[in-house]
C-alpha cells in the first residue's frame, strides 16, 4: 500500500494564506472609512488676482483712471480680503465704498469695498455667503484720480492684492503703452467755457455730505456771479493752465450774495469755487453767471462696482467606489467565502457514513456460519481506519488545521470503537 499520509506543512500553507487575507481585508476597513471621513483640507487665507487693466483717456492732472481686475478664492471664508492700494500722484475721489454682489443675485452682497478716505487703500472683505462655495471668480471695477503731484511723470505703480502694477497715464486701451499726451502728465488744463459742475468732497463721521461746485466761467473781461445757497470758498484765474492760475478777490455784495471781477482779456478763464453740505446722497445747485443760470446735480455714486460668480464642487455618486471604500466588492466582508468555516463539508460528520455503525452488517447477527470460531483472522481491525485516512487525505488536502485533524481524529475512534463492538460480539457468541 502506498503510503498517503499527509504533508501537514502543505497543508497548512494555503490556509494561512486565505486566513492572513481575510485579516488583512478586515483590517482594510476602518483604514478606507479614515481615508473618506478624513478632515477637511484648510482653506485659503488669501484672494488671488488674475488680471488688472487700469485706462486713462488723457495724461493730465485731476483726469480719472479706471481699474478693472478679475480675482478668484479657492475655498473662501467670511473675513477674507484683498486690498488696492494706490501709488503716488493717484487718489480716490471722495473716498470709496461699494459691494461685491452675486452676479446671479445681485441683490445680494457677498462682500464691501471701502476707502475710508481719498489717500487710503481700499480693502474688500468677504461675508459669511460665501460659505456656501468652493470657489469664487470675480471682478472688480473704481475709479481714481491723477493729482498734481504726477505732473510731469510718465507712470507710477499701484498695488491690486499685492501684486504691483504699472499705471501709464495717457493710456486709453489699457495695453501699457501710452497713447496721448505721452511726454508726462501735464497740468489740468483750462478750458474756455462758461459751466457748472460739482462732486462728492466727502462724507463726514457724522454722516453729512459735504459737496463742492465750481463755476467755470470765460469769454467776458467782468463777470457777476450769484449763488445764494453754497459757501464761496475761492476765485482764481488763470490765461494758461490751472498749475499758473492767480487768485482774484471778488467783491461780494451782502444783500444778494453777488461776487464781481474784472479781468484783461476775454480769453482769461476764472474758476469760482462753492461749497454745501447735505444730509442725502444728491445735490443740486443753480449758479446765475451774467444773468443766465447754470444748474448742476451731483450724487454720491459709488465709483466702483464689483460682481462674483460662486461654483461647488460637486460630492461622488454613493455607488463610486474607490480602493479605500470599505463598500467595495473586492474586500471581503463578513465570512469568507473561500475558507470554510463551521464543519468541513468533505469530512464526515457525526457518524461516518462509510463505515458501519451499531450492528455491523457485513458481519452475521446469527450463527457466524461462514466466520470460524476461532480467532477472527479474516476481519482486518484497522481497514477502516487506513481507508478513511487515506480518503480524507486526498479528497481535501487544503482543510484548515482544526478542522482535517479533528475530524480524522474522530473518525479514528468511531471505526475503533465499531471494529472492537465487532470483534466482542463474535467473542460472546463462540462462548
Amino acid at each position: 500500500m502506498t503510503d498517503v499520509t499527509p504533508d501537514r506543512t502543505a497543508s497548512r500553507r494555503p490556509v494561512r494564506r486565505a486566513l492572513a487575507s481575510l485579516a488583512a481585508g478586515l483590517l482594510a476597513l476602518p483604514l478606507g472609512w479614515a481615508a473618506v471621513t478624513g478632515a477637511p483640507a484648510a482653506a485659503d487665507d488669501g484672494v488671488t488676482v488674475d488680471t488688472v487693466t487700469v485706462t486713462s483717456s488723457k495724461a493730465e492732472a485731476w483726469a480719472t483712471i479706471d481699474l478693472t481686475a478679475s480675482w478668484h478664492a479657492t475655498n473662501p471664508e467670511a473675513g477674507q480680503t484683498f486690498v488696492v492700494e494706490l501709488g503716488d500722484g493717484l487718489r480716490w475721489p471722495a473716498g470709496l465704498s461699494f459691494s461685491l454682489v452675486d452676479k446671479d443675485r445681485p441683490e445680494v452682497a457677498v462682500g464691501d469695498c471701502v476707502a475710508s478716505a481719498a489717500d487710503a487703500p481700499l480693502t474688500c472683505t468677504l461675508n459669511s455667503e460665501v460659505d456656501q462655495w468652493d470657489r469664487l471668480d470675480g471682478t472688480l471695477t473704481a475709479r481714481a484720480q491723477i493729482t498734481g503731484d504726477l505732473i510731469g511723470a510718465t507712470s507710477t505703480t499701484m498695488t491690486v492684492g499685492g501684486t504691483p502694477v504699472t499705471v501709464v497715464p495717457g493710456d486709453s486701451d489699457g495695453d501699457g503703452v501710452c497713447d496721448t499726451t505721452c511726454d508726462g502728465v501735464l497740468p489740468e488744463q483750462a478750458e474756455p467755457v462758461t459751466r457748472k459742475s460739482g462732486w462728492l468732497q466727502e462724507v463726514t463721521d457724522s454722516g453729512t455730505f459735504v459737496w463742492r461746485w465750481d463755476v467755470n466761467v470765460s469769454g467776458s473781461t467782468q463777470y457777476t456771479v450769484v449763488d445764494s445757497g453754497p459757501t464761496f470758498s475761492s476765485l482764481r484765474c488763470t490765461d494758461t493752465d490751472w498749475s499758473e492760475a492767480r487768485p482774484v478777490q471778488p467783491t461780494l455784495d451782502i444783500n444778494t450774495g453777488a461776487l464781481t471781477w474784472t479781468v484783461d482779456s476775454v480769453d482769461t478763464v476764472c474758476r469760482v469755487r462753492f461749497t454745501s453740505t447735505s444730509t442725502s446722497g444728491t445735490a443740486q445747485n443753480v449758479a446765475t453767471v451774467n444773468g443766465v443760470d447754470y444748474t448742476a446735480t451731483a450724487q454720491a455714486t459709488a465709483l466702483g462696482s464689483g460682481d462674483v460668480t460662486g461654483a461647488t464642487t460637486p460630492l461622488p455618486s454613493a455607488s463610486a467606489t474607490t480602493s479605500a471604500n470599505p463598500s467595495m466588492t473586492d474586500v471581503p466582508t463578513g465570512t469568507a467565502t473561500d475558507v470554510p468555516t463551521g464543519t468541513a463539508t468533505d469530512v464526515p460528520t457525526g457518524t461516518a457514513t462509510d463505515v458501519p455503525t451499531g450492528t455491523a452488517t457485513d458481519v452475521p447477527t446469527g450463527t457466524a456460519t461462514d466466520v470460524p470460531t476461532g480467532t477472527a483472522t479474516d476481519v482486518p481491525t484497522d481497514r477502516a481506519s487506513v481507508t478513511t485516512t487515506t480518503t480524507t487525505t486526498t479528497r481535501n488536502p487544503q482543510l484548515a488545521r482544526t478542522g482535517s485533524a479533528a475530524g480524522t481524529v474522530a473518525l479514528v475512534a468511531i471505526v475503533l470503537t465499531a471494529a472492537g463492538g465487532a470483534g466482542l460480539y463474535i467473542v460472546r457468541r463462540r462462548a
